[in-house]
């Protein structure tokens, strides 16, 4: 709830970069986890080969 009540208080450009920003944020923490989820298949992979 602070981080609303925060972002009206800012002008509509900065709340908008913010908003950019945590998106763009997100789309790299997503892509993380993927290519984490491909690492972790192809180890079980392996695991399940030996």
């Amino acid at each position: 709830m602070q981080r609303k009540t925060a972002a009206f208080a800012m002008p509509k450009r900065s709340y908008h970069f913010l908003t950019e920003l945590s998106l763009q944020n997100k789309g790299c923490f997503m892509l993380l986890s993927a290519s984490r989820k491909k690492e972790i298949n192809s180890i079980r992979q392996l695991l399940m080969n030996a």
